[in-house]
C-alpha cells in the first residue's frame, strides 16, 4: 500500500529488503529468532535443523556441498576487499578482514589474506604519522567547524531515502512510533523520492545490513535508533548523510543525532524561573539516584545563571510534608511555641512563622508525591511559592489522568505526548498513533533536516508543535519536554517560556 504518491515502496526495489520489512506483520506470529534472514555462512556452518529423513550415506555429500558454500562465501568476501583495496577504501578493506577473521580461512584464501592485511597494516602506519596540518585536520572532524552542510535530498522522484529502525522486538514500539512519524512528515512536505525501510532487529550485525544497504546507493539515512547499533553503524563510516536517533559522543561532518533528554530540559525550569525573575529556591528530591543526579544537574546550571539567590536542597527523608515544614522553619517556629508556654506556663493562639524568602520549589520527584506539594503549601498559606514539578520518573498516563484533579497550581514539565495522549483517551478516537514522544522524534526530524538554517545551525533553541528543540556545537540536537499548567483537573500548554524560531 503506497502512502506517499510517487513513493516505489520497498519491494520494488530490491527483495531481500522487502522481506526485511514484511517480517513486522508476522511478529505475532512468529518469534524473532525465526525472522531472521538465513545468509550464506549459516548454511556453510551447517545450522540448518536436522532432517529425521535424510539418510547417513548423503553425509558426505553433504559435507562436499557445504565446503563448496564456504569456498564461494570467502571468495566473494576476498574480491570484495581486493576490490576496496583498488579504490583505497581503507575502511572497507578492514571491515571485510574483520569480517574473514571470524571464519576459518580456507588455505588457497590464506596468501591473499595475508597481502590485505599487510596493506592495512600500511595504511594505518602512514595515517598515524601526518604532518600538523593534516593531524589538525583530522582532530576538527569532531567539532563544529568541520559540520559540513546535510544535504538533505529534493522531493524529487529520484532521490532514495533509506531508514533503520527496530520494528519488531523488545523496541518495537519505539520504532514504529518513530517510523510513523517519519512518514507523516516525508508526506506533508510531499515527498516524492523512493523509501526504503529495513528492521535492524532481524540482522545480526549492522555490517550484514549495510552490505544490503548499500546497492540501493540512498541519499540520506534515517537511524539507527539504539545506542549500540548507531555506535557501529557509524563506525563503517559510511560517508552517506545520516540522522541518528539517539545521542552519540561524536558525530563527523554529515552526520547529525536526534534523541530526547531529560538533563537539556532542566533549562525549562531556569526559563520560568527567569521569566518571573525568580531568585530563590527549594529543591526538592527523594533519596533516589536519578533525583539526585537531576537535582546535582539544575543546582550547577542554576549557580552558573544566579549569584544573588539563595538556594537550599531537601531531601524527603520520610513524609512530604515533614520535609517542607523543615525547609521553611515551620519546625522551628512550632518550637518557639512549645518553649514558651512552658517558661509562662500559659496558652496562646498560635500560627506557624514560615520564612518568606522562598520564591519557588522545583521538586524532582515522583507524582505520589509531588501532588502532595501544592496543598501542603496551600496549608500553611504559602500560596506565593510557585510550584515546578520535573519528575524524576515520567508518570503513566493513567495514573496522570486519574490523579489530574488533585494537583493544585504546579508548572509540570513532561514529554510532549502527555497533553496529547489525554485527549485521545477522553474522545476515544482511534489516533493513537499520532501522539507520543517518538512519533515527535519522526516528524521534528523531517522539520530539522529540511530546513539547513536548522540542521547546519549551532546552540539552537527553537520551539515547534512537538516541543522545545536544541542542538549543540556538534550536531546533537534534543527534543525537550514541554511546560504545562496543572490545576484540579485542567492540563494546559504553557509556550511564554519558548523561544520561536523564525525560517
Amino acid at each position: 500500500m503506497q502512502w506517499v504518491r510517487g513513493v516505489i515502496l520497498i519491494g520494488s526495489i530490491l527483495p531481500m529488503a522487502s522481506f526485511a520489512s514484511q517480517t513486522t506483520a508476522w511478529q505475532d506470529l512468529v518469534s524473532m529468532e525465526s525472522s531472521k534472514p538465513i545468509d550464506n555462512q549459516l548454511i556453510a556452518q551447517g545450522d540448518w535443523p536436522a532432517n529425521p529423513l535424510t539418510s547417513g550415506k548423503k553425509t558426505t555429500q553433504n559435507n562436499y556441498l557445504e565446503n563448496q558454500v564456504e569456498r564461494i562465501d570467502q571468495e566473494i568476501i576476498l574480491l570484495r576487499a581486493e576490490l576496496a583495496q583498488k579504490n583505497s577504501d581503507i575502511n572497507q578493506v578492514r571491515i571485510y578482514i574483520n569480517q574473514l577473521n571470524r571464519m576459518v580461512v580456507l588455505p588457497v584464501f590464506q596468501k591473499r589474506l595475508a597481502v590485505l592485511k599487510l596493506y592495512l597494516t600500511m595504511a594505518k602506519r602512514s595515517s598515524q604519522t601526518p604532518s600538523n596540518s593534516s593531524a589538525n585536520a583530522l582532530n576538527s572532524s569532531l567539532y563544529v567547524s568541520s559540520m559540513e552542510p546535510l544535504r538533505f535530498p529534493d522531493i524529487s522522484d529520484k532521490s532514495i531515502i533509506v531508514i533503520l529502525l527496530p520494528l519488531t522486538g523488545p523496541y518495537a514500539q519505539a520504532g514504529n512510533k518513530v517510523l510513523s512519524g517519519l512518514k507523516s512528515g516525508l508526506e506533508a512536505n510531499s515527498f516524492q523520492g523512493s523509501l526504503a525501510v529495513f528492521d535492524t532487529a532481524i540482522y545480526k550485525t549492522v555490517f550484514e545490513l549495510w552490505e544490503i544497504v548499500k546497492y540501493y546507493d540512498p541519499d540520506f539515512i534515517f537511524g539507527p535508533l539504539q545506542k549500540q547499533t548507531a555506535q557501529q553503524w557509524q563506525g563503517l563510516k559510511t560517508g552517506i548523510p545520516t540522522f541518528y536517533f539517539n545521542s552519540m559522543n561524536a558525530l563527523v561532518g554529515y552526520e547529525r543525532a536526534f534523541s530526547p533528554s531529560k538533563s537539556k530540559g532542566l533549562g525549562q525550569i531556569l526559563s520560568i524561573l527567569e521569566n518571573n525573575q525568580f531568585n530563590n529556591v527549594l529543591a526538592l528530591t527523594d533519596s533516589s539516584e536519578s533525583a539526585k543526579k537531576l537535582e546535582a544537574e539544575f543546582y550547577q546550571a542554576w549557580s552558573s545563571l544566579n549569584s544573588r539567590g539563595q538556594y537550599q536542597h531537601q531531601t524527603i527523608e520520610k513524609t512530604v510534608g515533614q520535609s517542607i515544614e523543615a525547609a521553611m522553619n515551620i519546625n522551628r517556629s512550632e518550637e518557639r511555641y512549645r518553649w514558651l508556654q512552658r517558661v509562662t506556663e500559659s496558652t496562646f493562639e498560635f500560627t506557624p512563622r514560615p520564612r518568606r524568602d522562598i520564591e519557588a520549589v522545583v521538586s524532582f520527584i515522583p507524582q505520589n508525591k509531588a501532588i502532595q506539594v501544592g496543598p501542603i503549601l496551600d496549608f500553611y498559606q504559602l500560596n506565593q511559592i510557585t510550584h515546578i514539578w520535573y519528575p524524576n520518573q515520567t508518570p503513566t498516563l493513567d495514573s496522570l489522568r486519574k490523579n489530574l484533579a488533585s494537583w493544585q497550581q504546579t508548572y509540570a514539565i513532561l514529554p510532549v505526548y502527555t497533553q496529547a495522549e489525554l485527549a485521545f483517551i477522553k474522545s476515544n478516537t482511534q489516533q493513537e498513533d499520532i501522539n507520543g514522544p517518538f512519533y515527535a522524534l519522526g516528524q521534528v526530524a523531517i522539520e530539522i533536516v529540511k530546513n539547513s538554517a536548522i540542521s547546519d545551525g549551532q546552540n539552537l533553541h527553537i520551539n515547534t508543535e512537538f516541543g522545545a528543540v536544541s542542538s549543540n556545537m556538534t550536531g546533537q540536537f534534543h527534543l525537550l519536554p514541554v511546560i504545562y499548567w496543572v490545576d484540579q483537573g485542567v492540563l494546559e500548554r504553557v509556550t511564554e517560556f519558548s523561544e520561536t524560531f523564525t525560517k
